[in-house]
């Protein structure tokens, strides 16, 4: 307490918190799910300042999406194959078992009903938390380790969109040859900036992981524009 009125003092507080929440705000509405996390990076490092709250292993979730930032689409989504499309939901076990072992404590005067109401929503949360925050970016960076195929495609661009769906915004890439993609709002966004139109080559290399996952990390390069030779 004493150190966050410290803070409140800092002159530079009302900036800080000001840029806080606009690194949160992109993060929110431009990411993919594993990049999502990255949102609550500021608050995450400033909690982990203090060495008491490293037991708390969900503070390391932002840090851990860091290492996949730079992957921006997935051509088949995020589709494991075989006994790996379960494996992201181990990674929640962690939480689960943590948050049963203080059960007890949280809800010794409540209700049979309102505690079993509670369990199931907060263990329904963890799981989806723990696999989309940790079990997929666990296996995003395990998939990349080790490449079995780097594919250098060339290809027109044709068109991008967002499409609305609930609060979700969803940008959407088409390239000649393949059907429309699912990119990261730093993708599209990048496209746009660089004034990529409608017939514009693109090359990019599609890479595939040794868990047999393909992915595109990192930019396209503009190899020629529609009404030039190169750009």
């Amino acid at each position: 307490m004493a150190l966050i009125k410290l803070l409140m003092m800092n002159e530079y507080f009302g900036l800080a918190l000001f840029l806080t929440g606009i690194w949160a705000v992109v993060f929110i509405l431009m990411s993919q799910s594993w990049q999502l996390a990255i949102a609550l990076l500021p608050f995450s490092m400033y909690l982990l300042f203090n060495p008491a709250n490293w037991s708390y292993y969900v503070l390391f979730c932002p840090v851990l999406c860091l290492l996949v930032f730079d992957i921006h689409v997935l051509p088949a989504d995020m589709r494991w194959k075989g006994w790996k499309k379960y494996l992201p939901y181990v990674f929640s076990l962690p939480f689960i078992a943590r948050f049963i072992y203080y059960t007890p404590a949280l809800f010794k005067d409540s209700s049979t009903v309102f505690k079993v109401w509670c369990i199931f929503i907060v263990v329904l949360i963890l799981i989806l938390v723990g696999k989309m925050w940790v079990g997929d970016v666990i296996m995003l960076l395990l998939n990349r380790l080790k490449l079995k195929s780097v594919t250098e495609i060339e290809c027109t661009f044709k068109k991008q969109k967002t499409e609305r769906t609930y609060r979700h915004i969803r940008y959407m890439v088409q390239l000649t040859g393949m059907e429309m993609l699912e990119t990261s709002g730093f993708f599209y966004w990048y496209l746009k900036f660089k004034n990529v139109e409608e017939g514009d080559s693109l090359r990019f290399r599609i890479k595939t992981g040794w868990l047999g996952l393909e992915f595109i990390s990192g930019f396209p390069k503009i190899v020629s524009r529609k009404n030039q030779t190169s750009c």
